[in-house]
């Protein structure tokens, strides 16, 4: 997986890692796999998902 703001590189994720996305802070989350990506999110706040144009 990788993560990044958005219109930045991307950051490549090893397995085992973990990141801080501040809230409305519009970034990229994406799977860099050919297998497919499993992710745990974890949080004590409400969430919301936005998906880009």
């Amino acid at each position: 997986m990788a993560s990044g703001l958005e219109g930045e590189a991307d950051i490549p994720l090893a397995p085992g890692s973990y990141w801080f996305q501040k809230a409305k802070e519009r970034h990229v989350t994406k799977c860099l796999s050919a297998n497919e990506c499993v992710f745990f999110q974890s949080q004590t706040g409400k969430a919301d998902f936005l998906v880009s144009k």
